[in-house]
């Protein structure tokens, strides 16, 4: 069987691959990189599959592999660079066979796509991630009672109480009716604290300080004594997934 290669085309795919599976690599293992570096380490590994096309040298692209990880990142992870290359090429040459299979993009344009949607689902799930560690469990108690409530941990609540200066969470309403009771206001008094808000300049909203916050985690109960909190006239966001809004300060102690 006779198969003509061009090799100008030939590199310019490799060069492309090889550009995408880097960028993934440095991605994945969240590696400082340089654009000329892997610009550069991308041309280099492309040379040497030509390379290996013209000679039929095996050791040629574990070689390459290996040349581009260390020209590309930048000293001390070079290691981590070596595994999330090989891991990207795994995950890259994965995704591009479904391509293929199922349009008949030329190699350049597969690899292009396949490399988006890499990158992508990447972010998808770094993302959701990102998301689940903001979001947590929290007991909060009163008088005896306790109620188990989800929580957002809002860096951008920056909520204090006036007198003393202490961080102040949010619960909303429906909670706060549950754990409190009517007429909490009465037994053990209650303050107000500002807020500032999107659509409105400025409010109040009724602070309590509860007895007794835990916050549940695999290395431990995290607890904090007398909590305050402010309580919300409704709910503290539109689909109802969680009904406090933790303030960062309140993790921290």
């Amino acid at each position: 069987m006779y198969i003509e290669i061009y090799i100008d085309q030939f590199f310019a795919e490799q060069f492309l691959t090889g550009w995408i599976l880097l960028h993934l690599a440095a991605l994945a293992g969240n590696l400082r990189r340089k654009r000329g570096r892997l610009l550069f380490a991308a041309a280099i590994g492309a040379a040497e599959q030509c390379l290996y096309v013209i000679t039929g040298w095996k050791w040629i692209p574990a070689a390459g592999y290996l040349l581009m990880a260390v020209l590309a990142f930048l000293p001390g992870e070079r290691i981590r660079g070596i595994i999330y290359l090989l891991i990207a090429s795994v995950c890259l040459g994965g995704v591009m066979e479904s391509v293929f299979v199922i349009f008949p993009f030329p190699v350049a344009a597969g690899s292009l796509i396949s490399g988006m949607i890499c990158v992508m689902v990447w972010k998808w799930c770094l993302t959701n991630r990102r998301k689940l560690e903001e979001e947590t469990t929290v007991i909060l108690e009163w008088e005896g009672r306790q109620i188990r409530v989800r929580a957002l941990i809002d860096t951008g609540n920056h909520l204090k109480e006036p007198a003393t200066g202490r961080p102040v969470s949010i619960l909303d309403r429906e909670s706060a009716e549950i754990l409190l009771e009517n007429g909490w206001e009465s037994r053990r008094g209650c303050f107000l604290i500002p807020y500032h808000s999107i659509g409105k300049e400025q409010g109040w909203m009724k602070g309590v300080s509860l007895d007794r916050m835990i916050i549940p985690s695999e290395e431990g109960d995290m607890e904090i004594g007398h909590p305050v909190f402010a309580i919300s006239s409704g709910s503290v966001n539109l689909k109802n997934q969680y009904q406090v809004i933790l303030n960062p300060e309140h993790i921290r102690r």
